[in-house]
């Protein structure tokens, strides 16, 4: 009787520990971050797509269960997303979409967090920042233009929890290196959008 031919199912072993291997190797590198929104306020910004936020100051990734983590200000973040809120240790985020734009307020490590933008202007207090900006241009909030929002960022609806955690990068200050309650970045300085491809 001949024997059966193993070479089929040895294959498609090696295959599967090949794929194993891949998934779990850390040195795999990940898909390019490509950005569909931005925000940035002066010399401070952070971008995001569906998937991640990244900025000098975050890098938030959404994991494949549907929560996000990572970092924000050497922080860790864990949090689950509700659809229009969020909520994990120390960090919660909700959302109200209203028709002439949308509400986000919250809290992070025991600081208060509002933003509010609409067709008349941007609203933000944080623990570190208090600042009402009025409409200049297309994507663009403050007296000089101060703000810049880009791509997805300048819709009616920007995603939630992205723009939020973009806001959260570009507006939020660190409590341990800024006890003065002084943010870094404010002062007046021209700079570069880190996505020039999304325009504005």
């Amino acid at each position: 009787m001949p024997r059966p031919c193993l070479m089929p199912c040895l294959v498609s072993m090696l295959t599967l520990m090949a794929c194993q291997h891949s998934a779990s190797n850390p040195d795999v590198p990940e898909a390019p971050f490509e950005a569909t929104g931005e925000v940035q306020y002066l010399t401070r910004s952070a971008a995001f797509s569906a998937t991640r936020i990244v900025g000098p100051t975050i890098n938030l990734q959404k994991r494949t269960d549907g929560t996000w983590g990572g970092r924000l200000f050497e922080m860790p973040v864990d949090v689950n997303d509700y659809g229009d809120r969020i909520a994990g240790a120390n960090f919660t985020m909700q959302v109200e979409q209203t028709a002439e734009g949308q509400i986000i307020t919250g809290q992070w490590q025991g600081d208060i967090i509002r933003f509010e933008l609409d067709n008349t202007s941007m609203r933000v207090r944080t623990s570190g920042a208090s600042f009402t900006f009025p409409p200049h241009g297309k994507g663009q909030y403050g007296s000089q233009g101060q703000v810049q929002l880009r791509g997805q960022s300048m819709l009616l609806h920007p995603p939630f929890p992205q723009f939020a955690f973009a806001m959260l990068g570009t507006f939020l200050r660190d409590r341990a290196a800024t006890p003065n309650g002084r943010v870094p970045g404010y002062e007046m300085s021209p700079v570069g959008p880190q996505n020039p491809s999304l325009g504005n």
